[in-house]
């Protein structure tokens, strides 16, 4: 038990710094998250405009490549300090509230947490625009506690 009652302190101790941590990065993330989102609204309305009026081969290229500095900027937002909530969880599955406007893709790690305290880790196995759904991968192995709706959760990778 003396092992146990360790591995606890030692998870909350852990859970309590990477929620300082990620105060930390908030304030200089928020900036550059805010810059990159707005690069990638602008390019969205470039490949939108391109796309109406009947694009030549040399636009077409040019729009492909939009698209790909797109999906560049879409993951970059996703590997910044991207946090959401638990809209609902039910026997191992859970929807938060990120989704692949946010650059979430399945595969994508998130730790979900409750005040101070660590729950589980879930992978998503699906991502939708402002959603996404996960499967729980990871929890406390002697804590009863699992994801629940209004849980914090914040990328894992």
């Amino acid at each position: 038990t003396t092992l146990r009652v360790r591995h606890s302190a030692i998870l909350q101790a852990l859970a309590k710094l990477d929620g300082e941590l990620a105060e930390a990065r908030k304030d200089a993330s928020r900036r550059e998250r805010k810059e990159l989102k707005e690069k990638a609204k602008r390019l969205k309305a470039e490949i939108s405009d391109l796309k109406r009026g009947n694009p030549d081969r040399g636009a077409q290229e040019h729009i492909r490549q939009l698209e790909e500095l797109l999906e560049a900027a879409k993951r970059e937002l996703a590997k910044g300090d991207l946090q959401g909530r638990v809209l609902a969880a039910k026997e191992g599955i859970v929807v938060l509230s990120v989704g692949t406007a946010d650059g979430v893709t399945p595969g994508f790690t998130f730790n979900v947490n409750r005040g101070n305290q660590w729950i589980a880790r879930v992978v998503v196995t699906e991502a939708k625009e402002r959603q996404c759904v996960a499967r729980l991968d990871l929890k406390r192995p002697e804590s009863e506690l699992t994801p629940e709706k209004g849980d914090l959760v914040r990328r894992a990778d």
